[in-house]
């Protein structure tokens, strides 16, 4: 996607800056160079609920730009420092069409999409705290994790208890007594903002709690 981006001008974007809002009417998409972008909604209380982290070389809003919405679904803000490509929608589609590659490649990103979407509601779904905020952080490990070693995964975004209560549907105080416990059971450390995972302790303890799961760990 990179080579795709590269004659594209950027806009730059400081941390909390608010990018789209919901209902929206884009004039062009983003491509993100550097940084994280967060999309959420409000709920009727207005709480912030997170649906999406975007990373390097994503797109958004994706529904417009692939002509399923008229407008942004989501309000987008940077979490990080950002620097975005300006995608052009008629450009973009015209490199898709001449590029087989270059349409895989963007086949694989909406796939991995879609899978980690399908755990992030599966981690709503659940009716125990620990395992919403298990759930998640395999969610996170696999959409967004790097191995530093073997079975051990960083997740390259900086998250706060806030974070992910807003993923996860709870409470940040509800998430700061039950990260206490996994970071005791092992599965998790922090280093700064940044949390370690180890993904083999992760995946026992969610099977010991939910006897329908199935890894979803590529080979």
């Amino acid at each position: 996607m990179k080579q795709l981006y590269e004659g594209y001008h950027t806009q730059k974007f400081k941390k909390g800056e608010t990018i789209f809002v919901r209902d929206y009417e884009p004039t062009h998409a983003y491509a993100i160079k550097s940084g994280v972008i967060r999309a959420f909604a409000y709920t009727p209380e207005l709480e912030e609920k997170s649906v999406a982290f975007i990373v390097k070389n994503e797109l958004f809003p994706v529904g417009w730009l692939f002509s399923k919405t008229t407008i942004a679904l989501f309000y987008y803000v940077a979490h990080t420092d950002c620097e975005l490509y300006v995608v052009d929608k008629n450009t973009f589609h015209q490199a898709l069409a001449a590029d087989s590659l270059l349409a895989h490649e963007m086949l694989g990103h909406m796939v991995n999409d879609y899978v980690t979407k399908s755990l992030h509601i599966t981690a709503l779904e659940q009716s125990r705290a620990r395992l919403k905020l298990l759930y998640t952080l395999y969610n996170f490990s696999l959409r967004y994790g790097t191995s530093v070693m073997k079975d051990v995964i960083r997740i390259n975004i900086p998250l706060t208890q806030k974070d992910l209560a807003s993923f996860a549907g709870l409470t940040r105080e509800t998430v700061a007594l039950e990260t206490l416990d996994i970071k005791k059971d092992g599965i998790i450390s922090t280093r700064r903002k940044y949390y370690i995972v180890n993904l083999t302790k992760l995946v026992t303890a969610i099977k010991e709690d939910d006897l329908d799961f199935q890894p979803k760990i590529a080979g």
